[in-house]
């Protein structure tokens, strides 16, 4: 039978808004050494290797190895940590270290609070927070990337 077991969320966001608080910290900081640790294994695997293709491949069954190591299921859990680790090699070698830092916790953030859509449950509004926040942090992003004014249409 399968072995795996269900993932579960994170309750502190659950327990008020100190231990929310202190959660989502604790996320940003375990993802951005996550991501260094994946850079470094990039950097060794490029230099071992010496060639940026091989090299990229080899990270790619390497992470989706080590991210479906315990898997019950490993029939739909490698494939998808396969791509999943074909993504984050393609930000990490195309955008950088910033942008995977950045994915890695806004990933964390969104893993991290329950969320449902039954609005009568007492933890509904509490389960928006980072979806909310989210939203508000990529439309501010976006504003800086374009940059004042550029934003209106050309008359």
């Amino acid at each position: 039978g399968p072995r795996g077991e269900p993932i579960f969320a994170f309750l502190y966001p659950l327990m008020g808004m100190k231990q929310a608080l202190a959660g989502a910290l604790n996320s940003v900081t375990g993802s951005l050494f996550d991501a260094v640790f994946v850079l470094l294994l990039l950097f060794l695997l490029r230099v071992v290797v010496r060639n940026q293709w091989l090299a990229s491949g080899l990270f790619i069954v390497l992470l989706a190895a080590i991210n479906s190591a315990n898997s019950g299921f490993p029939w739909t859990d490698v494939p998808v940590q396969l791509v999943l680790a074909a993504i984050y090699a393609l930000i990490m070698m195309r955008y950088g270290l910033l942008v995977a830092m950045v994915s890695s916790t806004i990933t964390d953030f969104l893993n991290g609070i329950p969320r449902t859509l039954d609005f009568n449950l007492w933890y509904a509004g509490m389960g928006m927070v980072p979806l909310v926040l989210t939203g508000l942090i990529a439309i501010y992003a976006a504003r800086v990337a374009v940059g004042p004014g550029r934003a209106r249409p050309v008359q």
